[in-house]
């Protein structure tokens, strides 16, 4: 069937995902070059389920006029429908990220979905959805002056963060701008960079390596109070 682009509701209650701009430029380059995009899902209130990348697209490309293709899929609830999006996700178009995977194990867990029905729908070992699944922090908070904790995932290389407290501003820099790159790893790098030369000079990594060293004066500091405390 075909509805209005208008008619679409894009709920980001129900991204399984976040949006790939990289992605929905190709998306809207293909458009503009008349490539046609399979169907969005929708459910049968018109929220979007799977296709939250092409509705973007013809956002942009086209007028909310247009007529765009669209299957209905009913669900009974929530748990159905993230689960569908889910196992959708994992096996058409961009893949899911590792840290996508994580969120929807949390996401589903608190909707009673079991370690093996998740496992199935995201087609990972129940090991790695059970470790997924412990491997997270607290984020803490006031709303309305009232205090509110709520458990997220960490992303690779800072497990040693499991079961802390952070703040909003701490978990939106982690899960925005951490890559997954153990520590060790990126100081590996960045040594090898300057033993052999590869460090630009102009003042913009110049101010940031200044910020650097000064932050690991910093750590060293408090590792030299550890020690003899």
């Amino acid at each position: 069937m075909k509805i209005k682009l208008s008619e679409f509701i894009d709920n980001p209650s129900f991204q399984v995902r976040t949006i790939c701009t990289h992605t929905l430029a190709t998306y809207r380059a293909a458009l503009r070059a008349g490539d046609k995009f399979p169907p969005i899902t929708i459910d049968q209130h018109n929220n979007i389920i799977c296709g939250f990348h092409r509705y973007n697209a013809y956002k942009t490309v086209l007028d909310m006029s247009d007529l765009i293709e669209c299957e209905v899929v009913t669900f009974d609830n929530e748990a159905d429908l993230i689960r569908y999006a889910a196992s959708d996700n994992s096996k058409h178009g961009l893949a899911l990220s590792t840290f996508d995977k994580k969120r929807l194990v949390l996401r589903l867990k608190r909707l009673g979905v079991d370690f093996d029905s998740i496992s199935q729908t995201l087609s990972t070992p129940i090991t790695k959805i059970q470790q997924w699944a412990g491997m997270t922090v607290c984020v803490v908070g006031m709303k309305a002056k009232k205090p509110y904790r709520r458990v997220e995932p960490l992303k690779g290389g800072l497990e040693h963060l499991r079961g802390q407290d952070v703040t909003e501003k701490q978990y939106a820099e982690h899960s925005t701008m951490d890559r997954g790159v153990p520590a060790v790893s990126t100081a590996s790098s960045l040594i090898r960079w300057i033993e052999n030369g590869w460090i630009s000079d102009d003042s913009k990594t110049m101010a940031k390596m200044n910020e650097l060293y000064i932050a690991l004066a910093g750590l060293m500091d408090k590792q030299k109070v550890k020690k003899t405390g």
